[in-house]
């Protein structure tokens, strides 16, 4: 999985703007984001294992509040307030 994923990110990476690097960084959280986010419920059921979880099985009962893994509403408002100053 993690390699069709990286080549599905690399194939759209390839339309990388010119540009300032904050909106190169932007386009490619958003891509980022956009190919994981068909994965989400499998990722979010991951992330305790990934990070050191003792119980596997326990992965499949937490669940992240949607605004802890909602990083594209963050990081939109971080680059305006960061943008309009």
């Amino acid at each position: 999985m993690n390699e069709t994923l990286s080549a599905e990110y690399a194939e759209r990476a390839l339309e990388l703007p010119e540009g300032k690097w904050r909106d190169r960084f932007r386009f490619a959280l958003d891509t980022s984001l956009e190919v994981l986010g068909p994965h989400r419920t499998m990722l979010v059921a991951l992330v305790p294992v990934l990070v050191g979880e003792a119980a596997p099985r326990r992965a499949q009962f937490y669940r992240f509040p949607s605004s802890v893994l909602d990083l594209n509403s963050c990081v939109s408002q971080e680059l305006a307030s960061t943008s309009s100053t």
